[in-house]
């Protein structure tokens, strides 16, 4: 897949914090951290969003931000990841789709 390169390229400037990129689906991403610091995670994904674009401009893509990286409480987290189920889980293969399509379910993590 094109796009692990450009996150990998993504993660050397992590300073050490990991970052999670899940394909949620296609070809909406998230892109998750873990840090007791939220100005140094905000950064980094930013940082890493830089970094994609850039490598996505490059193979003349675009990359479409749909929410700016934040620091979230953990009653956001268990209702983001509740979210992310059900699109995963609407995103799943329905009686008469093609199965033949290959699906990515890869994460990139540090």
């Amino acid at each position: 897949m094109p796009l692990k390169r450009h996150f990998s390229k993504a993660k050397l400037l992590t300073s050490g914090i990991t970052i999670k990129i899940k394909l949620v689906a296609p070809p909406l991403f998230a892109m998750i951290s873990n840090t007791h610091d939220k100005e140094l995670g905000i950064n980094v994904l930013n940082a890493a969003l830089e970094t994609i674009s850039t490598e996505i401009k490059k193979s003349k893509g675009t990359l479409t931000v749909k929410t700016a990286p934040r620091a979230i409480s953990e009653r956001e987290i268990s209702e983001f990841n509740k979210q992310l189920e059900e699109l995963e889980k609407k995103n799943t293969l329905q009686d008469g789709d093609n199965d033949n399509s290959e699906e990515e379910t890869d994460e990139v993590e540090e």
